[in-house]
């Protein structure tokens, strides 16, 4: 089953990240990495619909009172 964002991004545009970022990719790792990348985009894109605007964080840091 394709995602729309295994649509998105391409082997070229893993390359071209690689590239960018001075790393050395074979090609042969490239559908490997592709596959990896829209994984992880496709679960950013659920992050994204979830509706917290009203939510308090779950953390609060205070660092006037990490001093006590």
């Amino acid at each position: 089953m394709t995602t729309e964002a295994e649509l998105k991004i391409k082997p070229q545009d893993i390359a071209k990240l690689a590239e960018m970022a001075g790393l050395r990719v074979e090609a042969a790792r490239l559908d490997a990495l592709t596959a990896r990348y829209s994984g992880f985009l496709n679960e950013l894109e659920k992050l994204r619909e979830l509706d917290i605007n009203d939510q308090e964080p779950a953390f609060v840091f205070r660092a006037g009172e990490s001093l006590l």
